[in-house]
């Protein structure tokens, strides 16, 4: 398999268990469904990036001896995790969106080259004047959506059924995310007229291969 097949199956198989996560997550949020189902799906995130940091750090048996602490907490509270996995699903969402936010706001600081610009460079490069005004305007445009999306994310945990929130949560996620790459490029359609193109999928891939180059 070639580098570019490796890359390309692996995006396939993280969208893939990515969506099949938020089914399943949306699933575990019904009255009827086991509180057994969502507990499990609640925590396995946590623990498999924990894992994962585990596996790659230099100490990586203190972090294994903190992940058999954290599976033995679990054990001890099960049944209060039982109740209340949903907010521990609150939990991730707010950090996803913050973690987002937080790279996305930090890249537009003074001295620093916003994430957008980084990206459009990267593949497009060089940028000219009006090419780096935009791609700054767009990564403040992500700014504001990943904002948006935890703050509605946690009023509806509050103030509306648990199915709506659910559905916002885990169903309407990635059909969002879409419609925001399909705005920017409609904008980015009147905004730079003649301009190379870039989707989230070249992006995807400049992002992929990276990592790959990098090991």
């Amino acid at each position: 398999m070639t580098a570019k097949a490796a890359v390309a199956l692996r995006i396939v198989l993280v969208a893939m268990g990515a969506v099949g996560y938020d089914l399943l997550a949306h699933y575990s949020n019904r009255p009827t469904t086991s509180s057994n189902l969502g507990a499990v799906l609640a925590t396995l995130p946590p623990l498999l990036i924990t894992a994962g940091f585990a596996w790659r750090s230099t100490h990586r048996y203190a972090v294994l001896t903190f992940c058999v602490l954290a599976v033995v907490a679990l054990i001890v509270f099960w049944p209060a995790l039982q109740r209340h996995f949903a907010i521990l699903y609150l939990l991730q969402q707010c950090g996803m969106w913050g973690a987002l936010l937080f790279g996305f706001a930090r890249s537009l600081r003074a001295g620093q080259v916003p994430l957008c610009t980084h990206w459009a460079d990267a593949m497009h490069g060089p940028l000219t004047a009006a090419e780096l005004r935009y791609t700054r305007s767009v990564t403040q445009a992500w700014c504001g959506f990943f904002a948006a999306m935890a703050l509605t994310g946690v009023l509806l945990f509050f103030a509306a059924p648990r199915s709506v929130w659910s559905a916002f949560n885990n169903l309407c996620t990635f059909p969002l995310l879409g419609l925001m790459f399909a705005g920017e490029y409609a904008v980015r359609l009147v905004a730079l007229p003649g301009t190379r193109r870039g989707g989230i999928v070249e992006i995807v891939r400049l992002y992929a291969t990276s990592r790959v180059d990098r090991r």
